[in-house]
Formats: structure tokens, C-alpha cells, sequence
């Protein structure tokens, strides 16, 4: 790790540490950068490939920041969507259940958007991330409703769409 970035991480968990311990003195600013110094010697932050998510210029930065945000609304209406959906199952008297597992060929190939992907299914409720094959080609999706399994891919591939606008 450069060392610029340690001392980022240095600089960056002793704040937090002043925080969290809600005590503004010199005394606890040294004890959060000896802890940083601890935590950071002792785990590594692992180097990612981020793609575009590495902004070269400035100039690319407002693009990457709106790419972001709309990735963020997206998932943030889906959220509601989905929460509403269970809500809706779970009061329902004799719920029209059709529970599946659905397969979704990937365009994301790095393990960062794959892992984002899966996450970004994964936190709705009503669908989990089962699995994804070793050559990261296709996702296993469980659905609670899988009774139009176009509608219920419509949105993983959207989300995909979307990690790739930001990711690569």
C-alpha cells in the first residue's frame, strides 16, 4: 500500500476513533492514531480494480457522481417496491405464492461487480443471490414470486445495467 493511502487510513479511523469516543483532546486523538496504526499493520486494505469508479480527471467526476446517484434512486425505489410487495404477501389471507430459482446470464466480470450485483439483489427483500457459477457467468436468483420470471429478471439486469454504468 502506498503511503499516501496508509496514511489516509491512519488519519481516517483516528478521526472515527475521536468520534466515536466523543472525546475532542490531544490524548485521544494520539490513542485513535496508535489504534489506526495497529489496525492498519495489521489488516491490509487489499487492492481493487475499481474501472471508471478511478476517477482520471476531473472532468469525469460529475458523469461518475450521476451515474452513482441514479444507481443509488434506482435501488432505493426497488427497495420500497420490494418491501411493499412482501408486505402485501405477508398480510394477504392465501398469498399466490410461486417461490423459483431463476438464472441470469452476467455482463459484469470483475469480482467487484459481480459482488455488487449480488448485493444490490440480495438487500430487497424477496429475492436472494443463491449463487454464481465459477466462470461468473451466470447468477442463481431465488425469488419469493416467480411467477413472471421476465419481470422478476427485469430488474437484476437493470441493477446489472446500472453497476456497469459505474463500474467499468
Amino acid at each position: 500500500m502506498a503511503v499516501w493511502q496508509r496514511a489516509y487510513w491512519l488519519l481516517a479511523l483516528a478521526v472515527l476513533w475521536v468520534t466515536l469516543t466523543e472525546s475532542f483532546t490531544l490524548g485521544s486523538l494520539v490513542g485513535g492514531l496508535l489504534v489506526a496504526a495497529l489496525v492498519v499493520a495489521l489488516f491490509p486494505v487489499p487492492a481493487v480494480a475499481l474501472g471508471a469508479a478511478r476517477v482520471r480527471d476531473l472532468r469525469d467526476l460529475p458523469v461518475w457522481l450521476w451515474r452513482m446517484a441514479r444507481l443509488l434512486l434506482y435501488f432505493l425505489w426497488e427497495l420500497l417496491k420490494a418491501n411493499w410487495h412482501v408486505a402485501r404477501l405477508a398480510i394477504a389471507r392465501r398469498p399466490a405464492l410461486k417461490p423459483g430459482i431463476l438464472a441470469m446470464e452476467l455482463r459484469v466480470r470483475s469480482p467487484l461487480q459481480v459482488a455488487l450485483l449480488a448485493t444490490l439483489i440480495t438487500l430487497p427483500p424477496g429475492t436472494a443471490t443463491v449463487e454464481v457459477s465459477p466462470d461468473c457467468r451466470v447468477m442463481y436468483i431465488h425469488c419469493i414470486d416467480a411467477s413472471d420470471p421476465e419481470a422478476a429478471l427485469a430488474v437484476a439486469r437493470r441493477f446489472e445495467e446500472q453497476v456497469l454504468e459505474v463500474l467499468d
